[in-house]
C-alpha cells in the first residue's frame, strides 16, 4: 500500500497545532492476484498428476478371522497407513469395559 501523507503548518502551541492527514491508498494491482491464482492452479495440477501409489489389499472375510486376529490385523493396517504417511507410530490396544477396543497411536 502507498502511503501519502500531508502536514500543515504548525502554528505556536499556545495557539494550538492541526493534525497531520494520512490517505492511505491500495497499491495491489489486478495482475498480482491474476499471477497468484495462476500458480496455485499450476500447483493443484501438479498435485493431481503426481503419481498416486496403489496399495493392494488383502480382503478377509469375517468369519475367517476371530476376534483377536481382526484386531491385530486392525493395528497392523494402522502402522501401516502411518509409515505410508512419513509419520511412524506405534500402535497400542486397550480394552475397556462393555467390549470396547481403544487404539493409542504413540509417536
Amino acid at each position: 500500500m502507498k502511503s501519502k501523507y500531508w502536514k500543515k503548518k504548525k502554528k505556536f502551541p499556545r495557539n494550538g497545532s492541526k493534525n497531520a492527514r494520512l490517505s492511505i491508498q491500495p497499491s495491489i494491482s489486478e495482475q498480482v492476484s491474476e499471477t497468484v491464482e495462476q500458480t496455485v492452479e499450476k500447483i493443484l495440477e501438479e498435485e493431481l498428476t503426481a503419481e498416486i501409489e496403489v496399495v493392494n489389499e488383502t480382503i478377509l472375510e469375517e468369519s475367517e478371522l476371530g476376534d483377536e486376529a481382526a484386531l491385530t490385523e486392525l493395528a497392523v493396517y494402522l502402522t501401516e497407513v502411518s509409515k505410508q504417511l512419513d509419520v511412524p507410530v506405534l500402535v497400542k490396544m486397550e480394552r475397556k469395559s462393555n467390549n470396547m477396543v481403544a487404539f493409542h497411536l504413540e509417536t
